[in-house]
């Protein structure tokens, strides 16, 4: 690969060092300008989003440069482009829509539409009605037809309602709807109703799930009518029919309840042992254009994927290699996988995406995701390795801002959303903004992170607020040790499930931080039990994973009160800043009302910023940097850089 190597050095990966002044900070706040790049199977055409301020375009083209058509997106957020053959393109989007009755008063909904190159015509799956859930089995081409297979929610389509299976007046069985649509014409069908599918090579239903949430029993089933392939209580709804294994006649399941393995391909015909593929629950399967697998995305400080194919695994190790030092993720490929789509990122790349022409030893540049950013101007990141006052082992992101390394810097710490996902080395936006304006910035991996392992992901259950909490202030404890920061100067900054963390930092936690900010973050327990239950209802698997979540024995639980940030307000040590989308369905914007509320009533330093017409996710350019210059307006305030 010694000419693949040499066309990236060519190209765009090594240009000199330049120091350069710190760029506006809306440099960091925009959208990146080039998102979801997909390759079609023969690898000569390419489908790819851009985003100019909140409008999104895609724009599909063949690889010599000729435009085969362009389409507005408007300001819905593209969540996933895939290619159905040669000439259908599927693109994804999700929006903010009103949905439920009371506190659930609207919802991120997904829809899909079909560009179809030959007619030039666009199609939306199902209607603008029916919510396309956000799953996919792909598409299959069926005697030189092609089809995509879509998930719904079960419509009756003599009244339009939708349908649920209704056991005892407890709806035991909360079913979705796999729909099998026409990529040419629109027209779909019913296939099943269950929980999960496995779709064949040849466009049958190969398996089905079904939960059953009264029993608390996952059940696997071959075929579209087979019978059961074996049940297994799973009191929490973690099994997961993932789809084909890496033949014909298999399937992988996803299972949690065991020791030995996380990720099983077992046999359709009943017969043989299941055969364990991973270990690690944040392990994911990446499937080829016939559904079969054909590759693990593994988790780690960076992720990578495991190709089983050994002459694919040799391709795409040799890309990675051609582009080292940087690190690379593999975002799309041709079906032979001698042309690929790599985003690259770096000590002076903020991310560019890359065409590879494996056999011609070719590559271009298809896009920067921040072409404001360059040499001298990214920020390094690191890995700090450190250990909680109880022993176990946690590491965390660290970005040190460019330039000299100095002792006793300022500090942002800046937890994770999501109490299962977790921070890796690389470019992410928000803490290179802060570094950018002098502080070093810490993402700490907390107990119950994804990518460490079942026993680890377990481990968070019941600690939020608790040892899930200390864990990130042990790892400011431990920057101040090796003189990275000055634990003195320090605020706390989190988004959704990290703002719960921030806003805990100073009313759980005392004398730790200057100042705190929570972006539509989690701040009331009790409150997000009760919408847990309005959402889900009583029986179901998300309202018990919820309450385990939280260490609740049930919605009523008062023992939550001590490690919720709103019912402990009157304790805040530390001024609050209170940031939230309007639109925000994943997070209610009432817990940040309920928390503005309760400070105020205790008479604590809060501000409140409501971000118009903006969703969780920040997928919108002006608010996302209205929400940076507010943020970092506050910290600066508060905790200055010099």
């Amino acid at each position: 690969m010694g000419h693949l190597t040499a066309a990236i050095a060519a190209g765009f990966l090594l240009a000199p060092l330049t120091a350069f002044a710190a760029p506006p900070i809306e440099t960091y706040g925009h959208l990146p300008a080039t998102e979801l790049v997909a390759l079609s199977p023969s690898g000569l055409r390419i489908a790819y989003v851009t985003v100019s301020g909140n409008t999104r375009k895609l724009v599909v083209r063949t690889l010599d440069g000729p435009v085969l058509d362009t389409r507005e997106i408007g300001e819905t957020t593209a969540r996933t482009i895939d290619w159905a053959g040669e000439d259908h393109v599927i693109v994804r989007i999700s929006l903010t829509e009103a949905a439920g009755v009371g506190e659930w008063r609207e919802q991120e909904t997904f829809r899909a539409f079909v560009l179809n190159l030959k007619t030039k015509e666009v199609f939306v799956v199902f209607n603008h009605s029916q919510e396309v859930l956000p799953a996919e089995d792909g598409s299959r081409n069926v005697d030189g037809h092609w089809y995509g297979y879509f998930h719904g929610k079960p419509v009756d389509v003599s009244n339009g309602h939708y349908i649920n299976a209704d056991v005892g007046g407890q709806n035991a069985f909360a079913l979705k709807a796999l729909y099998r649509v026409d990529l040419d014409t629109g027209d779909l069908n019913r296939l099943s109703m269950a929980n999960g599918w496995a779709i064949g090579p040849d466009g049958t239903v190969a398996a089905r799930e079904k939960y059953d949430r009264v029993a608390r029993q996952s059940t696997l089933y071959g075929g579209l009518q087979g019978s059961s392939l074996g049940a297994l209580d799973d009191p929490f709804f973690e099994s997961e029919l993932l789809g084909q294994g890496r033949k014909p006649g298999t399937a992988i399941v996803r299972r949690l309840d065991r020791t030995d393995g996380i990720l099983w391909e077992q046999s359709l015909a009943g017969g043989g042992a299941p055969v364990s593929l991973a270990a690690d629950p944040d392990t994911s399967v990446v499937y080829g254009a016939d559904g079969l697998a054909m590759a693990l995305q593994l988790e780690g400080d960076r992720r990578h994927l495991q190709f089983y194919d050994p002459v694919f695994a040799k391709k795409a190790s040799a890309v990675a290699e051609a582009f080292q030092p940087s690190s690379v993720d593999l975002m799309s490929w041709s079906a032979d996988l001698d042309r690929l789509v790599v985003k690259s990122s770096g000590a002076d790349d903020a991310g560019t995406y890359y065409l590879v022409d494996v056999k011609a030893q070719k590559v271009e540049p298809i896009g920067k995701t921040y072409a404001g950013l360059g040499a001298g101007q990214i920020a390094a990141t690191r890995i700090v390795n450190y250990k909680a006052a109880d022993g176990t082992a946690l590491q965390g992101v660290l970005t040190v801002p460019a330039g000299p390394e100095a002792k006793n810097r300022p500090l942002v710490v800046l937890p994770h959303d999501g109490p299962e996902q977790r921070d890796h080395l690389g470019f992410d936006w928000l803490p290179q903004a802060f570094a950018s304006r002098g502080y070093v910035v810490f993402q700490p991996n907390y107990r119950g992170s994804g990518g460490f392992g079942l026993d680890f992901r377990n481990a968070g259950f019941g600690e939020m607020g608790r040892k899930a909490q200390t864990d990130i202030s042990d790892g400011v404890a431990e920057l101040a040790r090796q003189g990275i920061a000055d634990p003195k100067r320090a605020c706390i900054v989190g988004i959704g499930y990290g703002g719960y963390h921030a806003l805990a930092g100073v009313t759980v936690q005392h004398g730790l931080y200057r100042c705190a900010v929570s972006v539509g973050g989690v701040t009331d327990l009790h409150g997000l039990l009760d919408w847990g239950m309005a959402r889900s209802g009583q029986i179901s698997a998300g309202l018990r994973r919820l309450e385990r979540r939280l260490g609740a024995t049930s919605v009523a639980d008062s023992a939550v009160d001590a490690y919720s940030p709103a019912a402990q307000a009157a304790s805040a040590g530390a001024p609050i800043l209170l940031i939230y989308g309007k639109n925000d369905a994943a997070i209610p914007t009432s817990q940040s009302e309920t928390m503005a509320k309760a400070l105020e009533l205790a008479g604590k330093p809060v501000q409140s910023v409501v971000l118009k017409d903006e969703d969780h996710w920040l997928s919108h350019d002006a608010t996302r940097i209205q929400m940076l210059k507010e943020t970092l307006a506050f910290i600066e305030k508060n905790n200055p850089p010099s």
